[in-house]
């Protein structure tokens, strides 16, 4: 006769359940803050600049014309594929 063993025969309270809900808030909030204090470090914040500098100039040559036909030019000569 197999017995049948159930979750309220291990934790009759439900005390464990709760303190496994608490300490995976516990951790939750705690990476949140982590991840808020990162974004405000110096590093974050000069790598966010350079990011935002880049996509400025990637903007500026995608509107340059010139540079587009030279570009599709290029493609249609096979210019951009790996040999």
């Amino acid at each position: 006769m197999a017995v049948l063993i159930t979750e309220f025969d291990f934790d009759p309270t439900g005390a464990s359940r709760g303190a496994y809900a608490a300490a995976e808030m516990a951790q939750m909030a705690k990476e949140r803050s982590e991840d808020r204090a990162e974004a405000a470090s110096p590093q974050a914040q000069r790598a966010e600049a350079q990011r935002e500098q880049i996509a400025a100039q990637a903007q500026t040559l995608q509107a340059d014309a010139r540079l587009q036909r030279l570009m599709q030019l290029g493609q249609q000569k096979g210019c951009d594929r790996k040999r």
